[in-house]
């Protein structure tokens, strides 16, 4: 325990649910730490730390939404609102000002949010990003964008990639195969669950569980397509969990596809070791998580989400756990035949690199 109880703000960004879901067990060690610790952010991912953590601070941080293209490239999207988002960032860094004052925070914990850094504390940035991937044809402004974006990150005091340092990780070249920001280390793979649970023999209730998350409109595009294949006959069952807020209309489940708009950390380890298959966007979060207890699964990356497409064919190549299908190409069928290509296999995982850098807080 801590001599003096240190007080943390802790701010994840609020683009689906994949930022909030991993800070739950770095907020978890944390807390084992003796920090006290303050939530701070907006929407959907700061309403799930609150239920998971119902008796901690919240404070709200400046909106902004990020929204999606219906199409096949996000990169008009991305920079009609990249002015909104340098406003919000700059917003947030003002209230932060105010926030070390009023609150007596001590050390700010931002995950991917760009505005919460300051000389007068620690701070922390969170990624497993540090290089954007560019859409193809755009790819020669990559090193400019990242001399940019590790301007950004040596204004913290310390940067944590959450993946393994080793030539066998999850992020690939986002991450690896090029030099770091000089305040960067990594702090092994986030995961709510362990693997032990997994490992006993439980039985099987679902053959599919969807999870969905992310920016709209793609979340609901995959929705109706994940739906549709059930709204005949069919020969296997499933569930689907939403992604959206518990607080939002439900969607009426059909005979063979159970329809949930979000669950705890809980209730998804339970339903994860009764299902099959598992069929997810290659967001960073679920990778980990699936990577960790040695789940299979196919991803359908977010189209025109760089990021995704180049995780989703990094994995898929890397790990014969993973398997990926575009959201042009899916098709029922599709996915069953990618499924069928995943085998077992473990993902060695290093221990005590999260405790590591949280002693040095």
């Amino acid at each position: 325990m801590l001599e003096t109880r240190k007080r943390i703000l802790f701010a994840p960004l609020n683009w689906g649910l994949g930022h909030a879901v991993r800070s739950i067990p770095l907020l978890e060690e944390l807390k084992r730490a003796g920090f006290e610790i303050i939530l701070a952010g907006n929407g959907l991912s700061l309403e799930l730390l609150h239920q998971e953590f119902p008796d901690w601070q919240t404070v709200a941080l400046p909106v902004f939404e990020m929204r999606y293209s219906a199409g096949t490239s996000q990169l008009i999207s991305v920079l009609k609102a990249f002015p909104a988002l340098v406003n919000a960032s700059w917003k947030e860094h003002r209230q932060l000002k105010r926030l070390i004052k009023e609150r007596n925070i001590d050390i700010v914990i931002s995950d991917n949010r760009f505005g919460l850094f300051n000389k007068q504390i620690t701070s922390v940035y969170i990624t497993h990003q540090l290089t954007i991937r560019m859409p193809a044809g755009f790819r020669f402004f990559e090193p400019l964008v990242r001399r940019l974006y590790w301007s950004l990150i040596h204004r913290y005091t310390h940067c944590w990639i959450p993946d393994e340092e080793g030539t066998i990780n999850l992020s690939g070249n986002l991450s690896h195969r090029q030099l770091l920001p000089r305040n960067a280390r990594f702090i092994g793979v986030l995961s709510r669950f362990q693997k032990e649970k997994f490992d006993a023999e439980k039985k099987k209730q679902y053959d599919f569980l969807f999870l969905l998350s992310g920016v709209e409109p793609q979340r609901t595009l995959l929705e109706e397509k994940i739906i549709s294949f059930f709204q005949g006959e069919q020969d296997y069952n499933g569930i689907l969990i939403r992604g959206v807020s518990r607080q939002q209309q439900s969607l009426a489940s059909l005979s063979q596809l159970t329809i949930l708009n979000q669950v705890l950390g809980t209730e998804l380890e339970s339903l994860l070791a009764v299902s099959e298959m598992v069929v997810c966007r290659a967001g960073y979060t679920s990778i980990m998580e699936l990577a960790s207890i040695g789940k299979r699964a196919v991803f359908i990356p977010t189209p025109g989400q760089t990021e995704q497409e180049y995780l989703g064919t990094y994995l898929s190549s890397s790990f014969p756990l993973f398997a990926c299908v575009s959201q042009k190409e899916l098709t029922f069928s599709a996915l069953l035949e990618a499924f069928n290509k995943t085998q077992s296999y473990t993902v060695p995982l290093t221990p005590d690199l999260l405790q590591a850098a949280i002693r040095i807080l």
